[in-house]
């Protein structure tokens, strides 16, 4: 598809979030920088989710477009609506949160020859209150001291969602869009950008509003998501040493922070699996494609 230059194509993934939707929306059509267009995607909402965007489409026809399939996971959602954007640049936003109204204006002048940006966060509850988060402190705290962006993603991912990526279609196109993973393809995606030799942009002013509510994606599974973690690592390191020369007194900072966190012992038989595969299938798409491996693979994040 030829990309309408200098234009950016917001993507809302929707999935069950009645509360939050209208407020996303409002956000996205507020921007001081307009959108070309405004593509949510409901991912088989069982709530009166993708009513509510519908019923905001009709009263803007020109920005808002909605579309409804088969529930299939926010990575699908996202890549069937990457696929239909049009412009040059896609800025994310999880339908549960909302953007500054600046937003879009700063990213695009941020962005300059890099792959994407990300911006400083404001935290918010469901009811709208402002709140604190003291996790994300302290992920952004070890980035300041390593300034070094993967092993800083990898110890702890202080850009927190896909809401707050603002990038190049091309270099999404680039990577293979998003993996099928229910916990981490937003970390994998901001890895993988970066192993393709893709700049990353830190801007440092509070663009993006997360909410923190009890239905965070984030919160159900521990070991589930912990599996995805290091299985993000491992496909992130495999691919690094496919491309550079080893740095292993890189690889010891990685190995301190897969300690940290009880990493070290899943990525032997990560890597093991990843090493199996044909060389265009070496990617965290093939966790679950293997029904075997992923089960005994969940097991060792035990």
């Amino acid at each position: 598809m030829n990309c309408i230059p200098d234009a950016v194509s917001v993507v809302i993934p929707l999935y069950n979030h009645r509360r939050y939707i209208e407020e996303a929306l409002e956000s996205a059509l507020a921007q001081t920088r307009p959108a070309l267009e405004i593509i949510v995607v409901d991912d088989g909402s069982t709530d009166d989710s993708a009513s509510l965007a519908e019923a905001m489409a009709r009263r803007y026809p020109d920005s808002i477009l909605v579309w409804s399939q088969p529930n299939q996971g926010a990575h699908s959602a996202l890549n069937a609506g990457i696929a239909r954007a049009r412009g040059e640049y896609i800025a994310i936003l999880n339908s549960d949160d909302a953007w500054h109204p600046d937003r879009l204006r700063q990213c695009s002048d941020a962005i300059g020859d890099a792959a994407a940006v990300a911006t400083a966060i404001e935290f918010f509850d469901g009811t709208g209150a402002s709140v604190t988060d003291a996790w994300y402190r302290e992920a952004r705290g070890f980035f300041d001291v390593c300034h070094d962006l993967p092993l800083a993603l990898i110890n702890g991912n202080f850009i927190m969602t896909t809401s707050n990526l603002f990038a190049r279609r091309a270099a999404i196109m680039d990577v293979g869009g998003f993996s099928n993973l229910r916990y981490a393809h937003d970390l994998d995606l901001f890895l993988s950008l970066l192993v393709n030799d893709g700049e990353l942009k830190l801007h440092d002013a509070p663009l993006l509003r997360y909410r923190r509510h009890d239905a965070n994606t984030i919160s159900e599974d521990v070991l589930s998501m912990k599996a995805e973690w290091a299985m993000v690592t491992a496909a992130y390191v495999w691919r690094l040493m496919q491309r550079r020369k080893i740095d292993w007194s890189w690889y010891a900072k990685l190995t301190e922070i897969c300690d940290k966190h009880g990493l070290t012992r899943m990525l032997i038989p990560a890597m093991a699996f990843l090493s199996s595969l044909p060389g265009e299938k070496q990617t965290c798409n093939a966790l679950y494609g293997h029904d075997d491996f992923a089960r005994f693979f969940r097991g060792t994040s035990r």
